[in-house]
């Protein structure tokens, strides 16, 4: 009966141990690629906790996290790049607003014209610290051409109507929508002017009656 050889070949395990023990015994000054993508080296290792590890993990995990850092940071440079295209872009907020400290109790709000939101109604925002529920009105065109806010109150204010105008779209950098050509901030006038103070005729806050935003404020 035929006597069958022991097979003395090293495992590929014990093969990579070996090469890399030869090598870093040849070079053990610096990292080499067969010992940093090997799971383990045949190295003494150290106890951290309850977990062992072999320098040449830990060198290879330092290593990892170089990467990742480096990785990140150069992203977060990219993005903060890309982010330049929205700097400087036109207005295309049409605002609006109350007299400082005014609320405005508003019965009525509507949008009249070829550059109004087809889509929504407007609707009043409060100041930031929240004392008054409604001070501000802001209409963003859907397309180039104008659109009249008009408003009516419950606190005896007359009705009020503004009328804000918008150029084609902006083409600069990555900026979107259609900026206002007309002034773009319009106040009301307040409910109790101070003595002295000329609201204008019946308090009306177009120019002229013509609702043309550009000439008030």
């Amino acid at each position: 009966m035929a006597s069958v050889e022991p097979d003395d070949t090293p495992a590929p395990e014990a093969t990579a141990d070996i090469l890399c023990a030869l090598v870093e015994a040849k070079d053990p000054v610096h990292d080499h690629a067969l010992c940093v993508r090997r799971l383990d080296c045949p190295r003494l290792p150290s106890k951290v906790g309850a977990v062992w590890l072999t320098l040449c993990d830990l060198r290879r995990d330092l290593r990892s996290l170089a990467f990742f850092l480096f990785a990140l940071l150069a992203g977060a440079a990219v993005a903060g790049c890309s982010s330049n295209c929205g700097a400087h872009c036109p207005n295309v907020y049409f605002e609006v607003q109350a007299t400082t400290g005014d609320n405005l109790n508003v019965a009525t709000a509507t949008w009249t014209g070829d550059a109004c939101p087809t889509d929504a109604t407007p609707q009043c925002r409060g100041d930031f610290d929240g004392t008054n529920i409604c001070v501000r009105f802001t209409t963003i065109a859907v397309k180039s051409g104008s659109c009249r806010l008009d408003l009516t109150f419950t606190d005896g204010r007359l009705p009020f109507s503004a009328t804000g105008t918008f150029g084609p779209a902006t083409t600069q950098g990555c900026c979107q929508g259609y900026p206002v050509t007309s002034t773009a901030t319009v106040t009301i006038p307040p409910l109790h002017p101070a003595v002295g103070l000329d609201a204008g005729p019946d308090g009306d806050g177009d120019a002229g009656g013509s609702g043309d935003a550009s000439s008030s404020d």
